[in-house]
């Protein structure tokens, strides 16, 4: 589940022609960071593997989500390299 709302986000950045490395900022939101956060981190960690260019995140807990089937939804703000 984690990791498919990652992998869709590659996507969606790579369409846009860009990648991991250009997102700026990320705010994630979980139903149960308890349960979730440990592998929330693990998954993310894997995406921004340069620890020295981390982008400003937030994390939150939530009571639920638009459906009761989501468990994670994340929002990233990426800025993308000149077309040319």
């Amino acid at each position: 589940m984690l990791r498919s709302t990652r992998e869709n986000i590659k996507t969606a950045l790579a369409f846009a022609g860009g990648g991991f490395e250009h997102v700026v900022r990320t705010t994630s939101y979980l139903v149960d960071l308890e349960r979730d956060g440990a592998i929330f981190r693990e998954v993310r960690a894997s995406y921004f593997p340069n620890k020295a260019a981390l982008p400003a995140s937030t994390l939150l807990q939530i009571s639920r989500l638009a459906s009761p089937a989501y468990l994670v939804e994340v929002d990233i703000v990426a800025v993308m390299p000149p077309k040319g």
